[in-house]
């Protein structure tokens, strides 16, 4: 995918500009020149926001996948994820992995709520993980207008496989829409918005209001569980008016195995809605602790 901008200027790297103190500040197109005389020059990239991290269970299955399945694999402690960004209107997240005497960095940048890219970065001349995401990001930029860098200290490739993610605007939609490229593995987490929860032959089905016509999915006993220990078990199997947002993980027969965290928000008559319980991502995940948000499609 290529990213559109009205005007790029292409200029050498200088001292202009550039506050490392000031991260927010940075004119990254006056600072990233075609002939990559920028690395080196100890530019840093702003992390995302904390609440971000609320993604990272769901990208990191995705990311431990392609990190084996790439033509240079990970090795048995898989990828590593380094950290998240901030590049204008994109936010971003990067893994790394060692394969003999190479790092490889993959990167997942979202282009607002609507694209998104999946990049790999060969790391052939020592860069820095901050280097390697505006390699990425300006390839990508520059290769819009003319070609792309000059000098390239660095390989960057695209990524084929299985393990395909989601635009931030459209989360849990490729589960209920059921389209023939999207895989579901064992341990994969999704986020899925705006659903509800109906109770029939005494289990609970999650499903999707914008795909009625489509399959529901069978709850875990987990779930069941849950709502008891918070006392709602009636009120959830007798009230419609509830929206979910859950954050749910497969196992191996394709079927939600567990539920790791979320929200259940009543709408109310004035078009209102009240959180009647929150639950963050647990302990042993990439951004335990992170609360559910809903991500407002552009």
């Amino acid at each position: 995918m290529n990213l559109t901008f009205s005007l790029l200027l292409i200029l050498t790297v200088s001292a202009c500009g550039f506050s490392p103190n000031n991260p927010d500040e940075i004119n990254y197109r006056k600072l990233v020149d075609k002939k990559a005389e920028f690395i080196g020059k100890g530019i840093k990239v702003p992390s995302a926001k904390k609440k971000w991290d609320w993604l990272l269970p769901d990208l990191n299955s995705t990311a431990q996948k392609s990190s084996q399945a790439y033509q240079k694999p990970a090795g048995e402690n898989g990828a590593k994820y380094l950290r998240s960004f901030k590049l204008y209107d994109s936010i971003g997240f990067v893994w790394s992995w060692q394969h003999q005497d190479l790092e490889v960095f993959l990167i997942y940048t979202f282009l607002g709520t609507n694209g998104y890219y999946i990049r790999t970065v060969h790391n052939t001349h020592d860069i820095s993980v901050d280097e390697a995401i505006l390699a990425t990001y300006f390839d990508t930029e520059f290769s819009s207008y003319l070609q792309s860098f000059e000098v390239e200290k660095w390989q960057i490739d695209g990524i084929d496989d299985d393990y395909d993610i989601e635009s931030l605007g459209f989360l849990g939609q490729e589960l209920f829409s059921q389209t023939p490229d999207f895989n579901l593995f064992e341990g994969r987490i999704l986020t899925l918005p705006w659903t509800y929860v109906k109770y029939e032959n005494r289990q609970f089905y999650l499903c999707d209001r914008y795909y009625q016509d489509k399959p529901c999915w069978l709850l875990p006993a987990s779930f069941l569980e849950f709502i008891k220990s918070k006392s709602l078990t009636n009120e959830i199997k007798n009230n419609s008016n509830y929206t979910y947002l859950l954050k749910v993980k497969f196992g191996d027969n394709n079927q939600i195995s567990d539920v790791l965290a979320g929200n259940i928000l009543r709408e109310n008559s004035d078009y209102t809605t009240d959180t009647i319980i929150e639950w963050p991502i647990p302990k042993g995940y990439l951004g335990a602790g992170s609360e559910a948000f809903y991500i407002q499609s552009e």
